[in-house]
């Protein structure tokens, strides 16, 4: 008899384990399908910023494309304000040369 109460007991604990450790798979469970959830939410979230990222990428390599076309531009517009100074100057020295053989002229003619 004394055994059958011993081996009772025993079975009473281990009922009570199973019972524990369902509550507890339970519990997993649930957070498994939470964490689930939560995964395919952050899947989707990185789809878009990947798509979002690309998309910048594309606007990145636009803009640099076009600065490249203005730098290149900007290079062609200084050789030209580079050229124009240069016939400036030549216009100067040449109105500066006529000048002063219209004075030679006039002191010329006055004399």
């Amino acid at each position: 008899m004394e055994a059958l109460g011993i081996l009772e007991k025993k079975f009473s604990i281990l009922l009570g384990l199973i019972k524990t450790l369902k509550a507890e798979n339970d519990d997993l469970k649930k957070e498994c399908e939470q964490l689930g959830m939560k995964n395919a939410q952050f899947v989707k979230q990185m789809a878009k910023l990947n798509e979002e990222k690309t998309a910048l990428d594309k606007e990145v390599e636009q803009l640099n494309e076009k600065l490249g076309t203005m730098e290149q531009s900007m290079l062609v517009n200084n050789k030209s304000v580079d050229v124009l100074s240069q016939e400036k100057e030549e216009a100067k020295l040449l109105i500066d040369d006529l000048i002063k053989d219209i004075d030679s002229l006039v002191k010329s003619e006055n004399k």
